[in-house]
């Protein structure tokens, strides 16, 4: 077995939008203030100790589109369905690329958990079940749940 650290990132270190609101919010000064800190810190220990490292920024980050939406629920800072259809490709790809998946490979895993690609699904809303939104947003919606 090859150990394995997977890093989930907050959505202000997802979402270039959330950042800036954060860093408005809290009076961070982004010059200084680095978000990406606690993904590369992470990576350092789990390479010297010979893990593997997946960091989830760069595929959240990604998945975010005009059509498609946010990979966060709006009003909080959990995954709706994009996030976690976008986790798990960026997982599975993680896995596939260090043949480390069983008997099938990746194209079994997709056949049978994933599905379609998202992109090929007709989009659906958010469902709220997590947050109930505001009829009326709050001034700002920072999503550090």
């Amino acid at each position: 077995a090859v150990p394995a650290l997977v890093y989930v990132p907050a959505r202000f270190e997802a979402s270039d939008r959330d950042w800036r609101l954060t860093a408005l919010r809290y009076g961070i000064d982004t010059k200084v203030w680095d978000r990406s800190l606690v993904s590369r810190r992470l990576e350092q220990m789990a390479r010297s100790d010979d893990w593997e490292f997946l960091d989830l920024t760069p595929a959240l980050r990604s998945a975010t589109g005009l059509f498609q939406g946010e990979p966060y629920f709006q009003f909080d800072g959990h995954w709706n369905a994009l996030g976690h259809d976008t986790a798990a490709r960026a997982l599975v790809d993680f896995l596939a690329r260090r043949s480390l998946l069983p008997c099938g490979g990746k194209a079994a895993l997709e056949k049978v958990r994933l599905g379609p690609p998202r992109s090929s699904r007709p989009p659906q809303r958010d469902s709220g079940r997590r947050s109930r939104a505001p009829r009326s947003p709050p001034p700002f919606s920072f999503g550090l749940g």
